[in-house]
């Protein structure tokens, strides 16, 4: 009786610690049926910035692999020669929209920016490449971006994205200088002849 009870205690540890291995390795994966939302908010030192037309080119497709989830890129990337693994780095959204735009590679969507706001709704999961194809007037189109529908935050999957898209002013022409008299003149003082 003794050795069934020990037996037991041994068979009930070892059900716990595979239970709480199992817990502490589990992790969210993306529900493949859901659609997903990407707002860009336009502003620049604080103050909303209107007008302009932003452009999403989707770049890559949502691969499983042995319970982990990646990035390849669509057919019509297949050619680019850059890697979806730092989609932080400017250089490779530049790349990107390079390609894309020697490509015509085709978009995805568009979005109006309304009151500092472009938004792209009902969006497919994936990885998207984001474009000012349109400036704001006074300013430069913001640098290109890579943005991934869902994003992976803290463990969790998040399918409506808010992303900032960084402006610069457009630089406006030097005036003129201001060109010097040939002949001195007098100040006026209000009277009309001398």
């Amino acid at each position: 009786m003794r050795h069934i009870k020990q037996i037991g205690a041994l068979l009930l540890t070892v059900v716990l610690l595979c239970l709480s291995f199992g817990m502490a390795y589990a992790h969210d994966v993306p529900d493949e049926e859901r659609r997903g939302s990407l707002t860009v908010l336009m502003a620049y030192n604080g103050e909303a910035v209107s007008g302009g037309k932003l452009t999403a080119y989707r770049v890559g497709e949502i691969q499983e692999y042995d319970g982990n989830y990646s990035f390849v890129k669509t057919g019509a990337m297949t050619a680019f020669d850059g890697s979806f693994d730092n989609l932080d780095s400017e250089e490779l959204a530049k790349n990107a929209a390079d390609f894309v735009e020697k490509n015509e590679v085709p978009a995805y969507a568009t979005a109006e920016n309304q009151a500092g706001k472009a938004v792209f709704s009902h969006m497919d999961l994936g990885l998207y490449l984001v474009l000012q194809t349109e400036a704001s007037e006074g300013y430069k189109p913001i640098n290109a971006f890579l943005v991934s529908i869902p994003t992976d935050e803290d463990g969790q999957y998040v399918y409506d994205i808010t992303a900032e898209g960084k402006f610069q002013l457009e630089k406006s022409p030097v005036p003129p200088a201001p060109s010097k008299p040939t002949e001195p003149t007098l100040p006026q003082t209000g009277q009309l002849n001398w």
